[in-house]
């Protein structure tokens, strides 16, 4: 999320999502295994799990400007995260076969 000085934080999530599930989508093909072993380790630093406690946090604290904030934060993040996730998986294979020669 370094680009979150440049860009709000949720086009960062975005941006950083939409870049792993690339490189998981190019390994999954080249080592010809599944993907999900490459997007579990590549989104699960975005996952806003600190948003998450510090809206239940506000919520049990009766801070409900505080929650309201972090929880329409944290779905957000959520949000992108899924959004980025379906955007790759709708590519098209043939883009990803990098490299890949067909074995006759």
């Amino acid at each position: 999320v370094a680009l979150a000085g440049f860009i709000s934080p949720t086009k960062a999530v975005f941006a950083a999502t939409v870049i792993a599930m690339i490189y998981a989508r190019i390994c999954s093909y080249r080592r010809k295994s599944p993907s999900t072993m490459y997007v579990i380790m590549g989104i699960l630093p975005h996952v806003p799990g600190a948003g998450m406690y510090y809206t239940m946090y506000g919520i049990i604290n009766s801070d409900l400007m505080f929650s309201y904030m972090k929880g329409v934060e944290t779905f957000k993040t959520a949000g992108v995260i899924a959004m980025g996730v379906i955007l790759v998986f709708l590519l098209p294979p043939v883009l990803f076969n990098i490299g890949i020669r067909e074995e006759k």
